[in-house]
């Protein structure tokens, strides 16, 4: 008796399994990754953007590399960027500029001192020949977004160099 039952309760957790994924994937029709295969193996990056394309162009690090921030003054963005500069310099050896073209920070809002609930954390990362645009409506962006700037840097013989994506996440 006990051996019919568990021959029905498998048989049955195998037809709901087959239903969930002829509904998944016939009606709820899951689309692709928006990053491609070929770009994701190039990339070290978590998590994944939303959107990313590489252009195959480089930013390379040089001593000249600085920072500049566009947006109302916020401790947690100042501290944050001092901890990228020691980080970079701790893996590159070069050290980066207090002032100076290379990377670009734009955002509108501060962070709260308590993180709200909802909070855009979405920034817009450019990374073309010539410089870095780090872009968030908000503090929070920007913090996301300088991760994302330090998991991307790549070593190649002595240099140190950011591949171009055009990402948002």
């Amino acid at each position: 008796m006990l051996r019919r039952i568990l021959i029905v309760l498998g048989a049955l957790v195998l037809i709901l399994a087959a239903v969930g994924a002829v509904v998944y994937f016939v009606y709820l029709k899951p689309t692709p990754l928006p990053i491609s295969a070929e770009d994701r193996a190039q990339i070290n990056l978590m998590p994944l953007p939303a959107q990313l394309k590489l252009t195959g162009d480089r930013l390379i690090l040089t001593e000249q590399f600085g920072v500049i921030i566009q947006g109302p003054e916020d401790k947690a963005v100042d501290y944050a960027l001092e901890r990228f500069r020691k980080r970079i310099s701790d893996y590159t050896g070069i050290t980066i500029a207090k002032e100076g073209v290379g990377l670009l920070i734009t955002y509108d809002s501060t962070i709260h001192p308590v993180q709200p609930v909802a909070v855009n954390e979405s920034y817009e990362l450019e990374i073309t020949s010539r410089n870095i645009h780090l872009k968030a409506v908000s503090a929070y962006g920007i913090l996301r977004g300088m991760e994302s700037v330090l998991q991307l840097i790549k070593q190649e013989n002595d240099s140190f160099y950011w591949p171009s994506p055009k990402k948002q996440y």
